[in-house]
C-alpha cells in the first residue's frame, strides 16, 4: 500500500517497492542521464510519484513451453545468487524455494519463470528475459500496465491478482504477492504479457503467457502462527486490532484488522454526501494507512514505513512489504492489514509494533476559479497545506496519448511531502471532469526538500474551452499523530 484503490490501474501505482529499491531509484535514478533514456514524467519516477510506486490474453500465435528443472545439485538458486532480500535467501539456502524454468516465447523474445519461492507470509517469482535479436536488459521488462500476474487455486478461482512489489537484482526481476493464513496449498502462478519494454524506452508488442504450478505444503508446515487480540482506537475513531503473527521461513507476517466507530462511521458518511462520493471515493474514504515502527527488544528497527522520514535523514531500513484488503462482514467495512518484514540474523526474543499515526482521505475542500480568456497572462495561485499550486494556462492542445486536440490545463505544484492528487475540473454547467496527466511533458526540480513541477493534464472528454472553469481536488490524505501504541509480539515458538 506503495496504495490508493481506485489508481491500481496506473503504471506507477501497480508496483509498490521496498526501502532499498525506493531510495536506490530517488537518489541514483531520478535524473534523465542515468535512467536509459526513460522519462521521469511519463514513468512516475518524480518525488511524489516514486512513493505511490507506497502495491498486477490475447489469442494471436506464440510458442510456450515447460522445461525439465535440472537439479539443485546442478543449479544456484536465484535467491542464493541474487536475492531480493535476506529472507528469501535465508528460505532458499533451508531447501523452500521451486524450480520452475517455465517459458513464453514471441517476437524472438522469451520470458522465463526461473524459481519460486512461496510461503504463509509471501509469493515470490523469480523472472527472466532472453533474446538474441534485442536488448532486453532494461531494468523495467515487464512493469507495464498491460502486464497481468496474478494466483488462482486448484478449481481456477483467483485468490490474488496483485503483485505488491517489483526488485531487480542482476538478471532476475522479482515479482512478490504478500499472503494470508487463507492461501490454500496448492496454488497456479499466471503471468499474461502483451508488450515488454526494451533497452531506451522501446516496447516490443506480442504474447507471452506462463502459467507455474505451487505447492506450499512444506512451508506451511515450518510456519508457526500466534494468535494476537491487541486493541487500540485512535482519536478519530479508528479501532486497530491485532489478529495473528505468523513465523514462516522467509519472514515474519503481522496481520491487522481495523473498523471504525458509529461516531466516526457518521463523519465519513458526511464527508461521503458532502463531495456527492462515488464508490470508489467511498471506499477511500473508509481506508485508513498506517504510521508505524517495528523494533526488536534492544530498540532496534526492523522495518518502518515512514518514508518520508527515512528521505529526509537518509538512513533505509531492511525490507518492508504490506498489502491492505477490505472486507465487509455484517454491514460493517473492515480493512485487512498483511505486515512482512525480514528480521536479521541476530533477531532474538519479542519484537514490538510501534504505531505513530495514520493517514486519512478527508474532503479537500480546494478550489481555483479559472477565466480561460485571461489565464495565460494573469496565473492563478492558492495554498493546499505545504503545497503551492499555480495555474498558468488553459488551451486546445494535441493530446500525445489520443492523437487528438483536447483542453489542457498547465499548472505548477511545489511542495514538500509526498502528496499525488486527483485533479477534476468543472465547468460553466456545473459538470465535473476528470483530468489524466501527460507525463511527457514537463520537469521537477528541487530546492532543499521542496520538489516543484511544471505539469500538463489533459480534461478528459472536453475537446473546447469552457466558458468558466474551476480547478478541484476531491479528496486529500492527511496525517495525524496518534499518542503511540505498542503492540509486544511473541518471540517465535520456534527459537524456545
Amino acid at each position: 500500500m506503495e496504495k490508493k484503490l481506485r489508481e491500481a490501474g496506473r503504471e506507477y501505482e501497480l508496483h509498490k517497492v521496498d526501502m532499498d529499491s525506493f531510495k536506490m531509484r530517488l537518489f541514483q535514478k531520478i535524473e534523465p542521464g542515468k535512467r536509459e533514456g526513460l522519462s521521469p514524467k511519463r514513468d512516475g519516477w518524480t518525488l511524489k510519484k516514486i512513493m505511490l510506486v507506497t502495491a498486477s490474453v490475447v489469442t494471436i500465435g506464440f510458442s510456450a513451453s515447460f522445461v525439465v528443472s535440472p537439479s539443485f545439485a546442478n543449479y544456484i538458486s536465484s535467491f542464493i545468487k541474487a536475492p531480493p532480500d535476506l529472507g528469501t535467501q535465508n528460505a532458499a539456502t533451508q531447501g523452500y524455494s521451486n524450480l520452475a524454468e517455465a517459458s513464453a516465447t514471441d517476437q524472438g523474445i522469451t520470458v522465463i519463470m526461473s524459481e519460486v519461492l512461496a510461503d504463509p507470509a509471501r509469493l515470490i517469482v523469480s523472472t527472466t528475459l532472453k533474446s538474441e535479436s534485442v536488448d532486453v536488459s532494461s531494468e523495467y521488462g515487464l512493469l507495464l500496465p498491460s502486464t497481468k500476474m496474478y494466483l488462482t487455486d486448484e478449481k481456477g478461482n483467483v485468490i490474488a491478482n496483485r503483485y505488491d512489489s517489483y526488485r531487480r537484482k542482476g538478471e532476475y526481476g522479482y515479482y512478490q504477492f504478500v499472503l494470508n493464513d487463507f492461501t490454500p496449498k496448492k496454488l497456479q502462478l499466471h503471468l499474461e504479457a502483451k508488450e515488454i519494454r526494451l533497452k531506451g524506452d522501446k516496447r516490443k508488442d506480442g504474447t507471452w503467457n506462463v502459467s507455474v504450478p505451487i505447492d506450499m505444503e512444506k512451508s506451511i508446515a515450518a510456519t508457526k502462527i500466534v494468535p494476537l487480540s491487541q486493541t487500540h482506537t485512535t482519536e478519530n475513531g479508528l479501532i486497530i486490532q491485532a489478529k495473528s503473527i505468523a513465523y514462516t521461513p522467509s519472514a515474519i507476517r503481522l496481520t491487522l484488522e481495523s473498523s471504525w466507530t458509529q461516531e466516526a462511521q457518521n463523519r465519513i458518511n458526511q464527508f461521503a454526501e458532502e463531495i456527492q462520493a462515488t464508490e470508489e471515493e467511498r471506499d477511500l474514504l473508509h481506508l485508513a494507512e498506517l504510521d508505524f515502527n517495528i523494533l526488536d527488544q534492544s530498540g532496534k528497527v526492523l522495518a518502518s514505513n515512514l518514508y518520508e522520514e527515512q528521505i529526509v535523514s537518509e538512513v533505509s531500513f531492511p525490507p518492508l512489504y504490506q498489502s491492505q484488503k477490505k472486507v465487509i462482514e455484517d454491514g460493517k467495512t473492515k480493512n485487512i492489514y498483511e505486515i512482512v518484514f525480514i528480521p536479521d540474523k541476530t533477531t532474538e526474543g519479542a519484537i514490538t509494533f510501534e504505531m505513530l499515526g495514520s493517514r486519512l482521505f478527508e474532503p479537500a475542500r480546494f478550489q481555483i476559479e479559472i477565466d480561460p480568456l485571461k489565464i495565460k497572462k494573469n496565473s492563478m495561485t492558492k495554498k493546499l497545506g505545504d503545497a503551492t499550486v499555480t495555474v498558468t494556462d488553459l488551451s486546445v492542445q494535441k493530446n500525445p496519448e489520443t492523437g487528438e486536440n483536447g483542453v489542457a490545463i498547465d499548472m505548477t505544484v511545489a511542495t514538500g511531502t509526498l502528496k499525488e492528487w486527483d485533479w477534476v475540473l468543472v465547468d460553466e454547467a456545473n459538470k465535473t471532469y476528470n483530468l489524466s496527466e501527460n507525463r511527457d511533458y514537463g520537469k521537477c526540480s528541487f530546492s532543499g526538500q521542496v520538489e516543484t513541477c511544471n505539469t500538463r493534464h489533459f480534461v478528459e472528454g472536453m475537446t473546447q474551452l469552457p466558458k468558466k472553469a474551476i480547478l478541484g481536488i476531491r479528496l486529500d490524505k492527511n496525517k495525524y499523530k496518534e499518542e503511540k501504541w505498542d503492540i509486544q509480539l511473541p518471540a517465535n515458538p520456534a527459537q524456545k
